[in-house]
């Protein structure tokens, strides 16, 4: 192989896995499978302490994540195979909120009306991607595999968004439905997405065309610790369906609703570029100068333009509805269900389902599957204890993940203390 090709190859490498690693590290969302056990009982104090994280993709398997976490040589055979199950377009996401909240049933603000205050703080880091199988191959395979044709990376997004969440509002004391408006402190924002883009070469690997139209990213700056503020709701409602004698609950939530704004802390990259190399370009390389040719700077060449700018960006948020525990109904089984909507880029509607054991005494626990969101079907497990007072659940949502196999990693933990007296 010629020095030339060589060049070109290290060079798309280099390319392919800054993009592919910008869209996994920066990307996510995730699902708290530990159900809700709902009761009614009257209550005067009640602290809660909820943490859930995930990692989820639909292409790209642990057994490839291992080695980014754990370190070690990638075996070309476990590329082939996994550059052999890559789609058209892909998902990876992730997410994380640990959430602390105090619930007062005995403040009531509003003396005819059963409803207590609610005061939460917490922190979310939320992300999404979707890739294209081209960049995949690229990054892991080189451009060796793609002589003499074009490369789609057309369509590819990324977004996360980190920030820090204080929140207030009302409870109703017996339904335990609940409103409560957030105050945001975002920390982190990154935006982007390529529109029209290709990379395509001639056999010999002496000639390539990188075309990039339509792409942009914009990448909170460095500097103040909070980037921007937002304002958003949290809403919990509790609906009781079927007969007296036998009820069933259902719950209709939406978290982190809401917009944020970041003045002024926006680096904006947009590019509009077609770049051309051919093995006399290429050559300079060896003389010691940049990719594009002495004095000559990357991101001019690469047709980068550079503003710094304020934006209103909307907070990922997320729906669901679905049948929920009742803590009253004694019997051994129960089940639950319901849908989830992922409002981001990327990410398909996920709907579950699973099974509740409950013993004579304090112990619970359940199993359930889902399927969509960033991934396909995944098995979730979850234990809980119950006692008058104290409530611990532990719970993870990728049964297989857990072991170290499947298309991600995910778990939740929750702990409730209520005071009754």
């Amino acid at each position: 192989m010629n020095t030339t090709f060589l060049r070109i190859d290290m060079m798309m490498r280099l390319f392919a896995g800054f993009i592919f690693l910008f869209f996994v590290l920066f990307s996510s969302t995730a699902q708290n499978f530990l159900p809700l056990n709902y009761d009614t009982l009257q209550r005067k104090h009640e602290i809660n302490l909820v943490g859930s994280g995930e990692f989820a993709a639909s292409s790209v398997s642990n057994k490839l994540t291992n080695y980014f976490i754990f370190g070690g040589e990638i075996p070309n055979d476990l590329i082939t195979r996994l550059d052999g199950k890559q789609r058209s377009l892909n998902r990876i996401g992730f997410y994380a909120e640990p959430t602390l909240e105090y619930i007062n049933y005995s403040i009531q603000p509003f003396k005819t009306k059963n409803w207590g205050i609610i005061v939460k703080a917490g922190m979310f880091s939320s992300g999404a991607a979707r890739y294209t199988n081209g960049l995949f191959g690229l990054m892991f395979r080189g451009n060796e595999p793609y002589l003499g044709s074009e490369i789609d990376l057309s369509n590819m997004v990324v977004g996360t968004t980190t920030a820090h969440k204080i929140g207030f509002g009302l409870i109703d004391g017996k339904s335990k439905s609940s409103v409560s408006l957030n105050i945001y402190g975002i920390t982190n924002y990154i935006g982007a997405y390529l529109g029209d883009a290709s990379f395509k070469q001639d056999e010999s690997g002496f000639a390539a065309e990188l075309l990039l139209t339509g792409g942009r990213a914009d990448i909170t700056s460095t500097g103040p610790y909070y980037k921007g503020i937002g304002v958003g709701v949290d809403a919990n409602f509790f609906f009781k369906l079927g007969p007296e004698e036998k009820p069933s609950f259902l719950q209709f939530s939406i978290q982190n609703l809401g917009v944020g704004f970041i003045n002024k802390n926006i680096v904006r990259y947009s590019m509009d570029t077609l770049i051309q190399y051919d093995g006399y370009t290429i050559s300079n390389l060896t003389n010691g100068e940049t990719i594009f040719g002495e004095g000559k700077n990357i991101g001019d060449e690469l047709g980068l333009k550079r503003d710094t700018v304020s934006k209103t960006i909307a907070l990922p948020f997320t729906v669901q509805i679905g049948k929920i525990i009742d803590e009253h109904n004694t019997k051994m089984f129960q089940f639950f269900y319901g849908g989830r909507v992922y409002i981001q880029n990327g990410a398909i509607p996920m709907l579950y389902a699973g099974a509740h054991y409950r013993s004579k005494k304090w112990f619970r626990m359940g199993i359930g599957v889902s399927y969509g969101g960033y991934t396909g079907f995944r098995a979730n497990l979850y234990a809980q204890g119950a006692w008058k007072q104290f409530n611990i659940g532990l719970a993870t949502s990728d049964v297989v993940g857990a072991i170290g196999l499947g298309k991600g990693y995910g778990g939740s933990l929750s702990l409730s203390y209520r005071f009754n007296n």
